[in-house]
């Protein structure tokens, strides 16, 4: 509290002293006060100032802290006057210059001459006290200053203090404006603790420009060692200050330059009822606007991100396990991977996982089906061109997909059908880390890292000739090999179960469970279609099943399955356990990656050594549709009906 007398600071420490509060005291008025007062601020010693009027308004242009007005003490005011109309002729009263106090009803009441005077600052009031007392011999009456020129001239006064209920109520006040400054404070340590972790400058001002807080980068950028909280805005970047004006600040982006240094300025505006309009600006250097911007155009506008983590990669099998386990350890490395397996392997999954996992995670991840991009594109597509290279290209020129995989992970799926003159230039960026776009001169540097797949054997592209050989020595640093899903039979019911969720949700169905006795057959079938192959079947039966399972439904879908892989599969593939089946050492294994897989029987079947119990089980397999069950055997349907009739059973 700053008061302008004695008396007035004593009445305010003993109305608080009764409400338990312990207050600051001390004298001094209007210009006197300043300094004092922004020494308390600086110092953390004052969050609400309370000073009598003329004081209060001084103090509240010069510092960023709430400000109270005494009350001026009309009671006492008036009981003064009147005290003194038998005694005295006139009376002198000094207000400050927003304030009106109207003393006219006194004079009509009493007879007694009021001269009023307004002032604005310490000086003007003792000029006004002068000229009253210089040209009048009445009384002065008002606050602890004028009184105390009173005094100091030699003139009569009287003192005007609050009463005791007027200051309780400001008083009461002052400490309810206290206690949530305080509980703001707190708030904005936090904000500002953890502003201070982030890489941006951020400032933050009132709406005149006064900052009221900054974090530290903000003030290394702007080369400040000490706190700028309390300075001016415009002090420290002049350019802002034709955007600083009654007021008002415009929302957007903004250009300055911060010792030597060029900044994207961005602003914004958050409206506060007790505060008025508080602002916020934040300093970003160009060059990190014009990188990120560009990073967040191809991974966001141009879907260039991954999606997938190795969680999606649903598995209960150890040697499914075991694989994702080799996969993490690449992770750590920025070395090229091959990833080599069937297609439908979900070997985009792995990519994308082993991506996610990398410290590439947060830049571009760039797929790229080398298989479904023209070959006479695909020259183009990779490494990009300038404007102007050939009839259709675009006059700016396209960058390229290795371009907008910079930084990040680019994903090669089925290298093996790209064309060799394309390789060539594959193998040159690889090596170099740098790509020259088609029609252009330019080398323009690259931080890729490759992940490549193919679904062939690739020795057996380099042996045909349609691999370079020193490509493949370049791909194949770091290799995995992603089993066929007729490998890991342990996974399947996991897929099922999360298959039939997926396709439930999408039919808007119930999720229908297979018996225990279907699922059995599914972990025996083959799935030479892989994964994708066993989804595509749990779709069909969940959306023709509509929430309750059927038998027949399944059995159906099942045959016509198990048709497909009998065409696809060598003589008596039957499945896992079954008779001729892959448990069985007779049988013929499917052939690993890269090895022909044959389309006929190596001989033809004997009819005659064909066993009822491989009929039973082919007949199981195809859900008793005899067509299903004779290509499993690899017999025409009439021969599967002598059989049948051979062994006494109903054709």
């Amino acid at each position: 509290m700053i008061g302008t007398s004695p008396e007035l600071c004593s009445l305010f420490a003993e109305v608080a002293a009764a409400r338990g509060l312990e207050i600051q005291t001390h004298i001094a008025c209007l210009d006197d006060a300043v300094p004092f007062a922004m020494d308390l601020i600086d110092r953390g010693l004052a969050d609400v100032l309370v000073a009598s009027r003329g004081t209060a308004e001084m103090l509240r242009k010069k510092t960023s802290v709430p400000v109270l007005p005494i009350a001026l003490g009309s009671l006492n005011l008036a009981k003064v006057l009147f005290e003194l109309a038998p005694v005295a002729k006139s009376v002198f009263f000094a207000q400050y210059e927003n304030e009106d106090v109207d003393l006219s009803f006194f004079e009509r009441q009493t007879g007694v001459k009021v001269h009023c005077a307004r002032y604005a600052d310490l000086a003007s009031l003792e000029e006004a006290v002068r000229r009253y007392v210089a040209g009048d011999t009445g009384i002065v009456v008002g606050g602890g200053q004028a009184c105390a020129i009173a005094a100091r001239l030699g003139a009569s006064y009287r003192l005007v203090i609050p009463t005791r209920d007027e200051i309780a109520v400001t008083l009461s006040n002052a400490w309810n404006i206290a206690q949530s400054v305080a509980a703001e404070k707190t708030v904005l340590l936090r904000y500002t603790a953890l502003l201070d972790t982030v890489s941006e400058s951020i400032v933050g001002t009132r709406a005149d420009g006064t900052v009221t807080m900054a974090n530290r980068r903000a003030q290394e950028v702007l080369g400040q060692h000490g706190s700028i909280v309390g300075t001016n805005i415009v002090s420290l970047l002049p350019g802002l200050k034709e955007h600083i004006r009654a007021g008002r600040a415009p929302g957007g982006e903004l250009d300055a330059t911060i010792r030597g240094t060029r900044y994207v300025v961005k602003t914004s505006r958050l409206q506060r009822p007790a505060d008025g309009m508080d602002r916020f600006y934040s300093f970003t250097p160009c060059h990190v606007v014009v990188r990120a911007g560009r990073k967040a155009r191809q991974a966001l506008v141009s879907g260039y991100a991954a999606k997938y983590t190795f969680a999606d990669y649903v598995h209960a099998s150890q040697i499914s396990e075991d694989m994702l386990a080799k996969l993490r350890i690449f992770a750590r490395s920025d070395s090229t991977v091959l990833i080599t397996g069937e297609s439908g392997t979900g070997k985009e999954i792995l990519a994308q996982g082993l991506h996610r996992e990398s410290s590439r995670s947060t830049e571009p991840f760039v797929s790229v089906n080398c298989a479904a991009i023209p070959v006479q594109l695909l020259e183009s597509e990779m490494f990009g061109y300038e404007g102007g290279s050939f009839t259709g290209s675009r006059a700016e020129g396209k960058a390229g997909l290795f371009e907008l995989a910079d930084g990040g992970t680019i994903f090669l799926d089925e290298i093996n059908s790209m064309p060799l003159n394309v390789q060539a230039l594959l193998l040159r960026t690889i090596q170099e880390q740098e790509v020259r776009r088609v029609g252009g001169s330019a080398v323009i540097p690259l931080n890729v890292r490759i992940v490549a797949a193919t679904n062939k054997s690739i020795v057996d592209e380099v042996r045909a000739g349609r691999m370079r050989s020193d490509l493949f020595y370049r791909l194949n640093v770091l290799n995995v090999r992603v089993p066929p899903l007729r490998e890991r039979p342990d996974d399947i019911p996991v897929l099922v179960e999360a298959f039939v969720d997926e396709a439930s949700r999408s039919a808007g169905t119930p999720p229908i469970r297979l018996p225990q006795a279907s699922l059995a057959r599914l972990c025996r079938h083959p799935w030479y279609g892989n994964v994708r192959e066993l989804k595509h079947f749990i779709e069909q039966l969940v959306f023709l099943c509509a929430g309750a399972f059927s038998q027949s439904v399944f059995d159906e879908l099942f045959g016509e399955t198990a048709a497909n892989a009998a065409s696809l599969m060598p003589l008596g593939f039957l499945g896992a356990g079954g008779a001729g089946g892959a448990g069985d050492p007779a049988a013929p294994a499917w052939p690993q990656a890269g090895q022909p897989r044959p389309e006929h029987p190596a001989a033809p079947v004997d009819v005659a050594a064909i066993t009822p119990a491989q009929v039973e089980d082919a007949l199981a397999k195809a859900g008793g549709r005899k067509k299903a069950a004779a290509a499993l055997l690899g017999i025409s349907r009439t021969s599967l009906w002598r059989i049948l009739k051979s062994f006494g059973k109903q054709p």
